[in-house]
């Protein structure tokens, strides 16, 4: 699929913390047979004694990284150290809680996403996800739509979920897929969390599909 380059993005890329990393690193190699280096995870830069472990920096597209250095995230490019190698940034969401109040109005009168009981580990993915999607739209702007490639937006979770609704929002030609990956048992303890209704708001919103 030489034409399409696809983003994944995951709380879980370069954060092994549950099942999602398995299965993201045991596609990653199937994932790079179809689509060359155009495909490309994306996780967060989370805080760590002496970085993460399981990634190399490298920056693939120095100049491009250069032309995002003046946005409210930061962006490290590199390589996921899983079999394969695949391209990878890691999203530094940091300084997007000054922003928080704003951004998550937006989604709310968006897309109806109440967010007013969610609490850091609520907070932490929605705002690592919208800088996800942020990073994503200003690569494509500044560099794929140049090649005239196709871009697709895969989410995993809620966690990652906002990804989609800002591409939604900010670039409607570029498409995008959200996989939940909860069991029937995951859903029923999860009900009480805010994370929920961003799964519900996801799944009912129309966008396209790989």
């Amino acid at each position: 699929m030489k034409d399409r380059v696809l983003f994944e993005v995951s709380w879980e890329v370069g954060n092994m913390v549950g099942g999602i990393y398995t299965v993201l690193a045991t596609k990653a190699q199937t994932m790079q047979a179809l689509y060359g280096d155009d495909y490309i995870t994306v996780g967060p830069d989370l805080p760590r004694d002496g970085g993460p472990p399981n990634f190399r920096e490298e920056p693939w597209l120095p100049e491009v990284l250069e032309e995002l250095s003046g946005v409210s995230i930061g962006i490290r490019m590199g390589r996921w150290l899983i079999p394969g190698e695949p391209k990878c940034l890691l999203i530094n969401f940091a300084d997007l809680f000054a922003q928080k109040d704003e951004i998550l109005t937006r989604y709310w009168e968006k897309y109806g996403l109440d967010s007013l009981l969610g609490e850091w580990d609520y907070l932490e993915p929605v705002m690592f996800a919208h800088g996800a999607g942020v990073a994503i739209e200003l690569l494509v702007r500044h560099f794929y739509l140049e090649e005239e490639k196709q871009v697709v937006v895969h989410a995993h979770e809620w966690l990652s979920g906002a990804a989609v609704l800002h591409m939604r929002e900010a670039m409607a030609e570029v498409a995008t897929v959200f996989t939940t990956h909860a069991t029937q048992l995951g859903r029923a303890l999860s009900s009480r969390h805010p994370g929920t209704e961003l799964n519900t708001i996801l799944a009912n919103t129309p966008g396209e599909q790989l």
